[in-house]
Parts: structure tokens; sequence; C-alpha cells
């Protein structure tokens, strides 16, 4: 618990010089997006394998979302295909997480438990990310198998997310209480996929 502080407040202090080069950071980025949906020929090899890579899990979402789970399903699957080739890249545990939740979701919407809980399982494998350590991975999957009466499952997911989310320790106890007692926590209730 303390050596997770200690790390938080290590972390804030080295941030605080990356704060002041956000606005550039975005701009650039809106460029760049921009260029790879009107024209992604015109960026260099790297540059749209690494859009790609980072669009495919907004991809495979919107496509859950709209109910074309066979497209999601297609995005997922390529996106974990395509993660091997960026173990070392900051979005490499995003992918693997969330490729997993869908997939996981699309499994529960034809009614394959068994099968959502084994992505879930993968989703907890994550070996986390900038995102899901601090701001923590999505628990719309997890909310679908506790309306299926999986709670054991879902309390394992919580003990894999609280190896790398560092934030987690402060919900992550309250969760676990809620959920043992045949409950949703109320913050999951929220969440949106």
């Amino acid at each position: 618990m303390l050596l997770k502080r200690l790390k938080l407040i290590i972390l804030s202090i080295l941030g605080f010089p990356l704060l002041l080069l956000a606005p550039l950071v975005r701009r650039t980025t809106r460029k760049l997006e921009e260029q790879y949906e009107n024209d992604p020929d015109s960026l260099p090899d790297e540059v749209r394998r690494d859009m790609h890579f980072t669009r495919l899990d907004d991809k495979a979402y919107a496509e859950l979302k709209k109910g074309n789970y066979d497209l999601a399903v297609k995005y997922a699957k390529d996106l974990l295909k395509v993660a091997r080739d960026f173990k070392d890249h900051w979005n490499y545990g995003n992918a693997i997480h969330h490729a997993n939740t869908i997939l996981g979701l699309v499994a529960i919407k034809h009614d394959n438990v068994e099968k959502a809980v084994a992505y879930l399982n993968k989703a907890g494998k994550t070996p986390g990310s900038p995102q899901l350590n601090s701001f923590g991975p999505s628990f719309c999957l997890a909310v679908e198998l506790l309306l299926k009466n999986r709670n054991s499952d879902v309390l394992d997911y919580l003990s894999q997310i609280d190896k790398f989310w560092d934030f987690g320790y402060k919900k992550i106890p309250s969760w676990r209480r809620a959920i043992e007692s045949n409950d949703i926590p109320d913050a999951w209730q929220r969440l949106n996929y």
C-alpha cells in the first residue's frame, strides 16, 4: 500500500513537465489523425501502422455499440494479431485488455458465458498501460458476468487488475465487498463501452 502511494507521488512529480507539452502533443496528434483519415498513404509506413494499431479498439467498440458483432469480433481479433508486433508499445496492454473485453461482450450477446469468462480472464492478464495503470480497466464485461451470477470470476478479475492498476487500491476492497454481497458496485453501473 505504502509502495503504491510512493510510486504515485513520484509519478506526479515527474509528470508535471509533461503537462506543459500536452497542448502541443494534442495538436500534433490531431493533425496526424486527420492525415490518417484523409490520406493514410501519405504517412510513413511506421506511422501508419502505429495509427492503425492504436485505433483498432475504437473501431471494434464502435461496431459493438452498433450491434455489428461480426465486425466487432473481426476488429478485436485483428487487434490481438497486430499487437504481437507491438509488445513494447505503450498501447500493447490496452490492446490486450480491450480486444478480450470486446470478444467477451460478444460472447455474452451469444449466450456463451464460459467463453466470456475466459475472455475476462485474458483481459485481466494484460500487463497494463499508462491508461490502465492510472484510470483503470473497463468493467463492462465484469458487469455482464455479475448479471450471470459469475461473481467468483469477477473477483478473480479484480485480483488480476490490482497488479497493475495504481489507483485501484482505494476502490477494489469496497467493490469486493459489494460483489461478495451479490451487488454490482455503484460506480460500475454508470460505465459504458
